[in-house]
């Protein structure tokens, strides 16, 4: 029961990513085309077959995850390969310096910086989505069923607080002060930096 449960749960989560995420895309129109060019990663040509194509293949994936057996067939690695795709494409755009582009994981007029949370996070999904097309799903039961579905639902819940956090405008960092040799530290106050 466990393993369905786990099976399950990942089915659950992945799904409710992958709906809301295709959901915002279709939501977007014209503004995640320019997310997709954005990343500079495919000919001109390609962007708005790609952002096109992008919201209807996440919603296909979708609706396979949920169903335990699914798990193990096609629709789970090709959850895995999408989110490893969009993984190297995040980490690309970061290496070159250009983390300051909108990740298009969600609403695409909220402009979510990419960093390298969002690429970990892709990673560990596709693995553990990986590792479940691998395994047995266990016998299933009703008992499997509803605690798989509700750690499932949990599981989106706090994919969206993680979210949310990570869209949040980060600040500034500043330089700290060079420490005053008089003293062997700085001294510093809410408005500036006292000597």
């Amino acid at each position: 029961m466990i393993a369905f449960s786990l099976h399950l749960a990942l089915g659950v989560l992945v799904a409710l990513v992958f709906t809301r995420a295709a959901a915002l895309k279709f939501g977007a129109g014209a503004a995640f085309e320019g997310v997709v060019g954005n990343y500079d990663l495919l000919p001109r040509a390609l962007v708005a077959p790609v952002a096109l194509a992008l919201p209807l293949v996440e919603g296909a994936i979708a609706a396979s995850l949920p169903v335990p057996w699914a798990l193990q067939s096609w629709a789970a690695l090709a959850a895995a390969a999408l989110l490893l795709v969009f993984a190297a494409a995040m980490g690309i755009n970061l290496a070159r310096g250009r983390g300051h582009i909108d990740c298009g994981c969600g609403d695409a007029r909220s402009r979510q910086p990419l960093h390298a949370s969002l690429v970990v996070r892709n990673l560990a999904l596709a693995a553990l989505l990986i590792a479940a097309a691998l395994t047995a799903t266990g016998a299933a039961s009703l008992a499997g069923a509803a605690v798989g579905i509700a750690a499932g639902g949990a599981g989106f819940l706090l994919y969206l607080c993680q979210d949310a956090f990570a869209g949040l405008p980060r600040p500034a960092r500043s330089a700290l002060p060079a420490p005053d040799p008089r003293l062997g530290f700085a001294i510093h106050k809410r408005s500036g930096v006292a000597q």
